[in-house]
C-alpha cells in the first residue's frame, strides 16, 4: 500500500497519529546532529501528541504555532537527512490543521531522512486503518 493511499483512508485524528509516528521514526537523526541547540522539532511533535490526547481549539493553535517555529527555525542545512527529519516533525504538527496533506508530507520527509523506515511507516498506517 502506498503512503497517499494510507492517508486518504485514515480519519483526520488517525492522520495526525500517523504523522507523529513518521516523525518519531526519524527525529533522532536531527536530535543526534543538534543535541543542544534546537529542540523545536521535538516540541512540534509533542504539540501534535497533545492535540491527539486532547483535541481542542487551544491544542490545535499550539500545534500550529509549534509547526511554524519548527519549520522556520530549523538548524539543519536544506536537503540533508537532518533537515528532512525536522520537516517531518513540523508536518506532524501541521497535520492537526491539514491531516491528509501533512500526514503524507510527514511520511515523505521521513523517507527522505531514512528510507529504511518505509516498511514500519506502511505497517503502522495499515494498523491504523484496520483499527478505525
Amino acid at each position: 500500500m502506498k503512503i497517499n493511499e494510507i492517508t486518504k483512508e485514515l480519519t483526520p485524528l488517525n492522520n495526525v497519529r500517523f504523522a507523529i509516528f513518521c516523525a518519531e521514526q526519524v527525529l533522532p537523526i536531527f536530535e543526534e546532529k543538534f543535541p543542544h541547540n534546537n529542540n523545536n522539532p521535538r516540541k512540534s511533535v509533542n504539540a501534535a501528541i497533545s492535540y491527539v490526547l486532547n483535541p481542542s481549539h487551544e491544542s490545535s493553535i499550539a500545534a500550529h504555532y509549534a509547526s511554524e517555529v519548527a519549520a522556520t527555525n530549523n538548524s539543519a542545512s536544506v536537503n540533508t537527512k537532518e533537515a528532512y527529519a525536522a520537516y517531518a516533525a513540523s508536518e506532524a504538527a501541521y497535520a492537526v490543521a491539514t491531516p491528509t496533506v501533512s500526514a503524507t508530507a510527514a511520511a515523505r520527509c521521513a523517507l527522505q531522512a531514512n528510507p529504511k523506515v518505509e516498511q514500519a511507516i506502511v505497517n503502522y498506517g495499515i494498523l491504523l486503518i484496520d483499527n478505525q
